[in-house]
């Protein structure tokens, strides 16, 4: 009985793995058009008008694994007084270029250091921001809103 029981059970296993084999299927490599979500957390975003206006720390998906909003992190000094405003994820335009810099050296901005801006002095600097740009996530967002109108929007509110 013990011997006839662990035949089925053998027979059985072999059958099912051809199935399985056949059937299932595995993803080898990320594809030049997909972002981890956990590389998103941490992106900074921007308004219209180049002015950081929070960062992201949270990617909201559905069921089906569609992302459906980002939560951002606005207002606040150094995380306190900051909350949590959640916005559509389509209503993001992602960037994979460096954010422009306001305080960057112009000709009418000499004043700046180049302890401020490492780019002047530093070519290696410059390198390595077009490095950044091969990386297999944004560089930053941008959202048609501004400062005051994501503090003045409600809260996102976790589930329990």
């Amino acid at each position: 009985m013990k011997r006839t029981f662990a035949a089925a059970l053998a027979a059985s296993a072999l059958l099912t793995m051809p199935l399985a084999a056949q059937t299932g299927k595995f993803v080898t490599q990320e594809k030049p058009d997909q972002w981890r979500a956990s590389k998103l957390v941490g992106v900074n975003v921007y308004n219209q008008n180049n002015d950081k206006i929070g960062d992201i720390r949270e990617v909201i998906v559905d069921k089906t694994g569609k992302a459906d909003a980002v939560v951002i992190g606005v207002g606040g000094f150094l995380g306190i007084g900051q909350k949590d405003v959640a916005v559509a994820f389509s209503d993001l335009k992602w960037s994979d270029q460096p954010a422009a810099d306001k305080n960057a050296k112009t000709p009418d901005n000499s004043s700046r250091s180049a302890a401020t801006n490492p780019a002047a002095t530093n070519p290696a600097a410059t390198n390595s921001a077009a490095s950044n740009r091969n990386r297999a996530y944004p560089d930053h967002a941008i959202l048609n809103l501004s400062r005051d109108e994501l503090k003045n929007a409600p809260d996102f509110k976790y589930a329990q």
